[in-house]
């Protein structure tokens, strides 16, 4: 299964003290062991890069690099229209990283979206599967 991850899966798998560390981490391993693919956006770095919370805290390059079978997708021509798009169709409540996820979700043809953003999650749903970290668990690991 392709599975598109927003960032705040890897925030809450790099910090402890968030909610869904256990399950977030859970999640990275699981991909790291090959049972499914993850599909990450470029936008992600920027995103972690910029978090308050991890600043100078870890090795952003390497964590990447040590979780195998998660492909980065560039925000290229055709996913940045596509996320223009998807923007309109929210009547802009849709922020443009959330968009970007999003379209590299779709674009890609993941089978399913995990975040943990309500406000995102209520907007791709009309697109593709998308279910938060607890319903991940809930649903494959249990």
């Amino acid at each position: 299964m392709i599975i598109a991850l927003d960032t705040n899966v890897f925030i809450s798998a790099l910090d402890k003290n968030q909610p869904n560390y256990k399950i977030a981490a859970l999640l990275l391993n699981e991909i790291r062991k090959g049972k499914d693919i993850g599909l990450a956006s470029s936008v992600t770095f920027a995103e972690i890069y910029d978090s308050n919370n991890l600043k100078n805290k870890i090795d952003i390059n390497n964590f990447f690099k040590a979780i195998i079978n998660i492909k980065t997708i560039p925000a290229d021509d055709g996913i940045c229209k596509n996320a223009s798009q998807l923007r309109q169709d929210s009547t802009k409540t849709l922020k443009v990283p959330d968009a970007l996820h999003l379209a590299t979700s779709i674009t890609h043809r993941s089978d399913l979206f995990i975040t943990d953003d309500d406000t995102l999650r209520k907007i791709a749903i009309k697109y593709i599967e998308t279910i938060n970290l607890e319903q991940w668990h809930n649903k494959f690991y249990k």
